[in-house]
């Protein structure tokens, strides 16, 4: 039967593990976005004339979701892992 104090390792382990993935996915949505940003502030420049930014570009988009969506899953399971370990203890 594992010890009161390797319960609490065991639920500091998840939490840090829970941090390390939340910010791997945080991470993985902002360079997604960053990415995003950039390819529309490039399109811009390379079309001198009414420049904007578009956001309703299709193929951009088919890109630049599913790192996105996968980013936030990520995150859903980091929060998941450590939210779940501190209900475990301290």
């Amino acid at each position: 039967m594992p010890s009161d104090a390797a319960a609490r390792r065991g639920g500091s382990r998840m939490r840090l593990a829970g941090r390390i993935v939340l910010g791997g996915g945080l991470g993985l949505c902002l360079v997604t976005f960053a990415g995003w940003v950039w390819l529309n502030a490039y399109a811009c420049a390379c079309a001198f004339s009414h420049v904007r930014l578009r956001w309703e570009d299709t193929e951009a988009l088919a890109v630049f979701i599913p790192p996105f969506v996968i980013g936030v899953v990520v995150m859903i399971l980091g929060g998941t892992l450590w939210f779940g370990g501190r209900a475990q203890g301290p």
